[in-house]
């Protein structure tokens, strides 16, 4: 195991010291982490293919590609548990009505201009269509960390960006079924379109049931809580977060870091939620988070841009302002403010993990090409990257908060 170590060590370090310097030049340090990633990559410096000790007997680097995309992983769904932990519901059902129109104008105006610029192109209709359902994906995670660091997770923004990201996610859901039940073989259509049905049904029954089963989560810490044996509260929150995770994508038929986003808002109603805020906080930023972070930017692959430059150019530029314009439009029409507006685009533009699950789910199905999923991959890179300089941009500048 002395090259996965290694690796993990170097990863964790470039991240932290990435991440103060990016503080200091007065950006987020979540911008530092994944430029950290993106310096390790294979572009670069090829962290993976270096002659680590003993790596060739252990691991190959498919296998630590695939071990550290489950470090990742976890360190997504515990930054999302940890948002969820924050969210004020107060001020979230204020803002409920912008959440849906924000969420709304982010999916239509991203999937038609991504749809219609990529079939333009000369793409055919099943492969734009695939790429305008990538559009309107979002990834809160990033965006999480950012307003975390600026103190603006519980602002009004905040919390309407926290509510449109979880209704984008089941709209994405519904236009990704919808997209692959048109494109996919003639033979199956009947049962796509039954299939589709199905997802909607699973969508909304596992809202209702995960939701209800929130009143149980205050007596059961209370039972763990008097085990004896140490954390017992944190490990049963933390199962419990796994739990929502993997059941959200197994019978929700939405992403897992929704279902740990949902388990968070439920704990955070408990008189727990101090306790396990500050516990998560301490093994998440100090490890999973950070790697997370890091292994975003170690996807970065800059010669996926050979030969399609100015298409992905174009296409990215509309993924940025369909989503600036689209989801700000819809807060604006919710009685949002001009400033308030923008900000709330702008929080939604990180496609992130999101982006990449639709770009593997049309790869893996062979709706898209190897050629087309680098482009869409470098599209979530870029949003990604750009998303936590966006945020400082548009937020009134404030002294960041770091968890401890």
């Amino acid at each position: 195991m002395a090259a996965f170590f290694l690796v993990v060590a170097i990863l964790l370090v470039s991240a932290k010291l990435m991440g103060h310097l990016s503080v200091r030049l007065g950006f987020p340090s979540v911008l530092g982490e994944i430029l950290a990633g993106v310096l390790l990559s294979a572009s670069c410096l090829d962290l993976l293919g270096w002659p680590l000790p003993q790596g060739s007997v252990i691991f190959s680097p498919e296998q630590l590609h695939g071990t550290l995309a489950a470090l990742a992983e976890l360190g997504v769904i515990f930054l999302m548990f940890i948002a969820g932990l924050e969210t004020d519901l107060v001020q979230m059902r204020k803002v409920g009505l912008a959440a849906t129109t924000s969420a709304a104008g982010g999916v239509i105006l991203p999937f038609v201009g991504g749809a219609l610029f990529a079939h333009w192109a000369g793409r055919s209709w099943p492969v734009s269509l695939f790429i305008g359902t990538l559009l309107t994906a979002t990834s809160v995670s990033i965006t999480a960390q950012s307003l975390l660091e600026l103190r603006q997770l519980k602002s009004k923004e905040g919390s309407c960006i926290l509510g449109a990201a979880v209704i984008d996610d089941v709209l994405g859901v519904l236009v990704l079924s919808l997209v692959a039940a048109a494109t996919l073989d003639a033979g199956a259509g009947s049962g796509n379109w039954s299939s589709l049905w199905m997802t909607g049904l699973g969508m909304a029954l596992y809202f209702m049931l995960a939701w209800s089963l929130g009143r149980f989560f205050e007596p059961l810490l209370n039972k763990a809580s008097g085990l004896r044996t140490t954390q017992a509260a944190l490990a049963a929150a933390l199962a419990l977060c796994l739990i929502y995770s993997w059941s959200a994508e197994a019978f929700g038929h939405v992403a897992a870091i929704t279902g740990a986003y949902i388990a968070g808002v439920l704990f955070g109603r408990t008189s727990f939620r101090e306790e396990l805020t500050r516990s998560t906080e301490v093994f998440a930023y100090s490890f999973f988070v950070p790697l997370f972070l890091a292994h975003v930017g170690l996807q970065t692959r800059f010669e996926s841009l050979e030969g399609t430059a100015l298409f992905t150019t174009v296409l990215l530029a509309i993924a940025i302002l369909g989503k600036i314009v689209g989801c700000g439009a819809g807060a604006l029409a919710a009685g949002f403010g001009a400033k308030e507006s923008m900000r709330v685009g702008v929080g939604m533009m990180s496609r992130g993990e999101v982006g990449l699950i639709i770009a593997s789910y049309g790869l893996a199905r062979g709706i898209i090409d190897a050629s087309v999923f680098a482009e869409m991959v470098l599209i979530v890179l870029v949003t990604t990257l750009l998303t936590p300089i966006g945020l400082k941009l548009v937020f009134p500048r404030q002294k960041p908060q770091y968890p401890v």
